[in-house]
């Protein structure tokens, strides 16, 4: 396969690899105090068009019921998704057409996030869009093992954030849009419940 600006004329070619069944315990020897857990499957395909000058990757890969150890706590078991889809020019211009990142628990949705983005590594022009939804009462759950106020305060509801960023001339220039919305809003301030509100 030919990488990048070349002279030299080189086919189409593809690459494809499969993973299927990775138990993360049976790696436990080179992940040390993590000690790991899960089932991990993932597909990747890689393109090579245009003597190496236009590259396309897929990407969809998953594990079930993962957990680790981070310190001194145990992270409850968690199934991770990852898709992305994206292309490079010359090594040049890259674009991140589509990714898919979910944390789910028990087959429901805990995190959500999406978006796509493009660089160019010529003019160090980026752009990036990013869409979250997160329950928040699962997630504040999740995290209350590294964070006592995610449990302290408790907040149930939804959330929806729309992030729109844009950077130019090497990051001298930056541009960006936040729209965030919550849905039944609620949490604990002191020993009262906050009754659940809407906000955008």
């Amino acid at each position: 396969i030919a990488w990048g600006d070349t002279g030299n004329a080189v086919g189409d070619a593809a690459l494809n690899v499969a993973v299927t069944g990775l138990n993360l315990r049976d790696w436990k020897a080179f992940a040390g105090n993590y000690a790991p857990s899960g089932v991990a499957n993932l597909k990747l395909k890689l393109e090579s068009q245009k003597a190496g000058k236009h590259l396309t990757f897929d990407f969809d890969g998953r594990v079930d019921q993962l957990s680790a150890r981070v310190g001194n706590d145990q992270i409850p078991p968690v199934d991770v998704r990852l898709t992305a889809h994206g292309t490079a020019t010359d090594l040049k211009q890259f674009s991140l057409s589509q990714y898919h990142l979910e944390l789910a628990q028990q087959r429901q949705s805990v995190l959500a996030i999406s978006g796509a983005g493009t660089f160019d590594r010529v003019t160090q022009d980026a752009d990036a869009q990013v869409t979250a939804q997160a329950a928040l009462d699962r997630l504040s759950a999740l995290l209350a093992h590294w964070v006592t106020a995610a449990g302290d305060y408790a907040p149930a509801g939804t959330a929806n954030l729309k992030l729109k960023l844009q950077a130019q001339k090497g990051g001298k220039q930056l541009a960006f849009d936040i729209d965030g919305q919550f849905d039944q809003l609620s949490a604990n301030v002191g020993k009262n419940r906050v009754t659940p509100v809407d906000a955008h």
